[in-house]
């Protein structure tokens, strides 16, 4: 461990990955009493979180009112939507589009009704989501804007609510999010595992690889081959990330035909040798000299960072 390098919090920040404020990702907002804004949501989706005082959402043909302890779902079409404090308040906003959750998907199966168009679904906050949403706002309030922890706590998000509410409350709730593609992605999701290839995953889902092919790169935006190979580097690294990890049992899950494959592999991929590895993900967020450690390796931050298309 003498001899890898590390960079500072601030240098970390330059990173080209650390870009959770343009990608899926949490943000806050703070408004005095009587401020109104415009917060630009593109095509993407929103989940409103009301931390303090009430508000007033609307977008060009729909308005509601979200309160400290509420949270709220926004689906609405426009390009934009109007925030307006009716006294001081804040508010948590997580902003997504594509999301790949195997949790979402399968509370999304829940929702048997039929898909209606809704712009803004709303619920409470309850004791639990309170403490995961106070815990977001201390990494904002620290300025941290990595993509890879705000997808932890975007899958974190997901997973409480599955948990915690019960199946009536978030089916309403989420309702919005089913469309009639959905099934296509939850068979692809459910049906994954790190040795499938392309050829075995078009049969799972009923349907030839040519039109897999192009059903895939329409609902994921990548080819299925590419999010394939990037879906199993992504669990090469978490099973690599484990206290009591087995570089030999790693190996053979993976499907290598020996520890060694899995070593040229790792090398080639990820710049390091498993062990090597193990190490650095062991330590990626190991606080030094009361300061976030990050590594220096370019290779390796360029993957555990980046946002992967979904």
């Amino acid at each position: 461990m003498d001899d890898v390098k590390t960079l500072s919090f601030k240098d970390h920040k330059s990173c080209i990955y650390y870009t959770a404020k343009e990608k899926n990702g949490f943000r806050k907002q703070t408004l005095p009493e009587n401020e109104s804004i415009e917060f630009h949501k593109g095509d993407c989706n929103l989940f409103l979180f009301g931390m303090d005082g009430d508000l007033i959402i609307s977008d060009s043909e729909n308005r509601m009112q979200l309160s400290a302890g509420t949270m709220s779902l926004c689906t609405s079409g426009d390009a934009s939507i109007r925030i307006t404090s009716l006294n001081r308040a804040e508010l948590l906003i997580l902003k997504f589009k594509n999301l790949e959750s195997l949790v979402l998907e399968y509370m999304l199966q829940k929702c048997t009704n039929e898909i209606v168009e809704r712009a803004f679904t709303q619920t409470r906050i309850i004791e639990e989501m309170h403490r995961f949403l106070f815990s977001v706002d201390d990494y904002i309030r620290a300025d941290i804007y990595c993509q890879h922890l705000h997808d932890l706590k975007i899958e974190e998000f997901f997973r409480l609510m599955a948990i915690f509410y019960p199946e009536e409350s978030y089916t309403s709730f989420l309702a919005p999010l089913r469309t009639s593609n959905r099934m296509f992605r939850h068979q692809v999701l459910s049906n994954f595992h790190p040795l499938i290839n392309v050829i075995e995953l078009a049969e799972k889902c009923n349907m030839s690889v040519r039109n897999f092919s192009r059903r895939f790169t329409e609902e994921f935006g990548i080819s299925p081959g590419k999010w394939i190979a990037d879906k199993r580097d992504g669990q090469i690294l978490q099973s690599l990330s484990f206290h009591d990890a087995e570089m030999n049992a790693i190996s053979e899950k993976f499907g290598f035909a020996s520890p060694s494959h899995f070593t040229n592999y790792c090398k080639k991929k990820f710049n390091d040798t498993p062990n090597g590895l193990h190490q650095k993900l062991r330590s990626f967020y190991t606080p030094l000299n009361g300061k976030t450690s990050y590594y220096a390796d370019k290779k390796f931050n360029s993957f555990c960072l980046r946002p992967i298309k979904i």
